[in-house]
Formats: C-alpha cells, sequence, structure tokens
C-alpha cells in the first residue's frame, strides 16, 4: 500500500459521539499521507459510507450503538479486502481481541495521534 504525502490515503473516521469525531479529523489530517473522505456516527452507516466512497482506511470506534465496531469491521474487511481498518476504544484492548474480525491494529483513544498512525502504516508496508 502506498502511504506518501503525495497520494494521500482516503480514511473513514466513525465513532457515535461527534466531539471525538472531530478529533479523529484533526489527527488523520495532521497525518502525512492521509486525509479525511468521510465520516460516520455508526458501523451500519459506515458501511453505507463505503458503498459510495473509496477508502483505503477506516478509524472506528470498537462499541457504539446498534453495530459496534467490531461486527462492522468484520463486514468491512470481508466486503473490502483492501481497506484497512483500526479500531479504537477507551479500553485497553489487546490486538488479540480485536484481530478476528479482521481490525489491522488497536489503538486507544486517548493515544490516537499522527505518531501512533504513521507507526501503524509503517508496519504496512
Amino acid at each position: 500500500m502506498d502511504w506518501t504525502p503525495h497520494q494521500p490515503a482516503p480514511v473513514l473516521v466513525v465513532d457515535d459521539h461527534a466531539g471525538y469525531r472531530a478529533v479523529m479529523r484533526e489527527v488523520v489530517q495532521a497525518t502525512p499521507g492521509l486525509s479525511v473522505a468521510g465520516e460516520a456516527s455508526s458501523g451500519e452507516a459506515a458501511i453505507e459510507v463505503l458503498e459510495r466512497l473509496a477508502v483505503r482506511l477506516v478509524i472506528m470506534d470498537k462499541r457504539m450503538p446498534g453495530m459496534g465496531g467490531l461486527a462492522a469491521c468484520q463486514i468491512i474487511t470481508e466486503r473490502y479486502r483492501n481497506t484497512v481498518v483500526i479500531v479504537c476504544s477507551v479500553e485497553d484492548s489487546s490486538f488479540d481481541r480485536v484481530s478476528p474480525y479482521g481490525a489491522t491494529a488497536v489503538i486507544r483513544k486517548q493515544d490516537l495521534s499522527p505518531a501512533k498512525l504513521q507507526d501503524i502504516l509503517a508496519s504496512l508496508a
């Protein structure tokens, strides 16, 4: 995957709290090689957005009303095989708990930063 600033990878940010979606957008915009393509407030809405937009990366809350992030992650990674999903959680989640759903990584919400995203993306290269 090409994660260079010359061709920013489109990102979908997903969280049921508008305030945290704003934080996610800011972090994505501050990360070289990424650009915000869209946002959603639920797992169901994320899947609908992906039907309309070509997205390379989804950063998604683990717990949301309705379809949670893990269920949505599983559907997304099955339907859109080239889309990377990073799960965010306030809990200290281990990767072992999210990887069975197709997630590439898990980040604690309080640790989300451009440097953390770059580390994850570098591991995909």
